[in-house]
């Protein structure tokens, strides 16, 4: 990539994500994980049909993009 090329991109890190450890957007992540975990544990031993499997992979799927956008978040702050 030339330099030139390189100042026209935005610049983006882990910051624009959630601010910090502390901010309101990475607080609120972790509580929406949180409840997400608690909605799929209810939903799991209940989905005996495709609608309602359907609907527990829908909560699963929003588990592991939340959890792996934190984790990354938070490896970055140990590099």
């Amino acid at each position: 990539m030339t330099s030139s090329l390189k100042n026209k991109m935005p610049a983006w890190d882990f910051r624009s994500s959630y601010g910090s450890l502390s901010s309101p957007a990475y607080r609120k992540a972790c509580q929406r994980l949180e409840a997400d975990i608690h909605i799929l544990a209810g939903l799991v031993p209940n989905a005996k049909d495709s609608v309602s499997i359907a609907i527990a992979l829908e909560h699963l799927t929003e588990v592991f993009c939340l959890t792996d956008s934190l984790i990354g978040y938070c490896r970055a702050f140990g590099d």
